[in-house]
């Protein structure tokens, strides 16, 4: 929406949907409207959570590329965005999937990159570009992965820390328990069977 909205207020002065006005603001109302759309199912959390991270990352990998297709390639800047997608769903994702993430960016860029090509509005020479940034893309979901993974250690290492002091601290309280029935025995043993003078 931010995108549209730059892109219509600065017409000429960006190069947001500068090659292809028509399908920027197209992805732009499709990615408004699907948005709305997967909402319930984020609130519902129905379908499965792998399932709905899956529709989420791609259809942000889907219009961004199109976004960038109709603001001329590359050279536009928009395929930095998926970086931000591809680290979320790092963090948030559980298993590999990222890595799929980071192969369909991937795929799509290098897809787009040709599509320039063949069109005429760039030269092959885009492809080491293309390439970079797909690396890009690679690096920061494994990274994200892995912090995602150590994170998720710590947080288990943790909880079990946790549990072991609550044990503890039971422990200790039974231990006081205890302490203080062997100290009122001992007192009542000790009224007992203490000579009276």
């Amino acid at each position: 929406l931010v995108l549209a909205l730059v892109a219509f207020v600065f017409e000429g002065g960006v190069s947001l949907g500068a090659a292809d006005p028509s399908l920027f603001y197209f992805a732009c109302i499709v990615y408004l409207a699907a948005s709305i759309a997967i909402f319930p199912m984020v609130t519902l959390r129905f379908p499965s959570f792998a399932l709905q991270i899956t529709l989420h990352v791609t259809l942000d990998i889907v219009v961004i590329l199109m976004m960038m297709h109709a603001s001329g390639g590359i050279h536009s800047g928009l395929g930095l965005l998926l970086l931000g997608t591809l680290t979320a769903a790092g963090l948030i994702s559980r298993g590999r999937l990222v890595l799929l993430f980071a192969s369909l960016a991937s795929l799509g860029l290098l897809f787009e990159q040709a599509l320039e090509v063949w069109e005429g509005r760039a030269l092959p020479a885009g492809f080491l570009q293309s390439g970079l940034l797909s690396i890009g893309y690679f690096v920061v979901a494994g990274t994200t992965f892995v912090l995602a993974r150590y994170g998720q250690t710590h947080a288990r290492l943790a909880e079990a820390r946790g549990v072991d002091l609550a044990n503890l601290n039971r422990i200790n309280a039974l231990k006081n328990v205890l302490s203080a029935a062997v100290g009122l025995v001992t007192v009542v043993v000790f009224a007992i069977f203490a000579p009276i003078h």
